[in-house]
């Protein structure tokens, strides 16, 4: 945005040495513009729209009176302030948020049945030929994980042979 609001006021510049005006004449003639555009002439359609956002005119005129950085530098840097701040106070309540969450990754959950697979591990090799299923049940969750309202991973043993 600041690229635009430097462009338009280099625009500005360069329109006032070709047209040999003063800025307050070319000033004068950007507020023309602007009463224009709430109901304009036919011959004046195409300079609507390099006047851009009312915001954007204003600071244009603005410019071209006081010829001056500071007028937009100042609301600039304001804005940046402003943001900033608005920032700083939307991370702290969501950085109070992720301290008093307990880190589930950390330790897992210890269970009878994680110390049983890992007991009962065994070789492995790779098979030629698909095996043939001898009998598919769907599996349970522990009724009494259920009631306790326990949640985890189940592990599902399978036997090939």
């Amino acid at each position: 945005r600041q690229i635009h609001d430097i462009r338009e006021r280099l625009c500005d510049d360069a329109a006032i040495r070709f047209l040999r005006h003063t800025p307050l004449q070319y000033a004068r003639c950007l507020l023309s513009i602007a009463e224009s555009i709430v109901r304009p002439p036919v011959w004046l359609t195409g300079a609507i729209f390099f006047a851009g956002s009312s915001r954007n005119f204003r600071n244009r005129i603005a410019y071209q009176l006081t010829q001056t950085e500071d007028f937009v530098m100042k609301q600039s840097k304001l804005t940046q302030v402003f943001v900033l701040m608005a920032l700083a106070l939307l991370m702290l309540p969501l950085s109070c948020q992720v301290e008093k969450e307990p880190d589930e990754t950390l330790a897992p959950p210890s269970s009878p049945t994680a110390s049983i697979v890992e007991e009962e591990t065994a070789d492995y090799y790779s098979l030629t030929e698909k095996p043939e299923i001898v009998e598919q049940g769907i599996p349970k969750y522990p009724e009494l994980a259920k009631k306790a309202g326990i949640e985890g991973t189940v592990v599902v043993k399978v036997l090939v042979g």
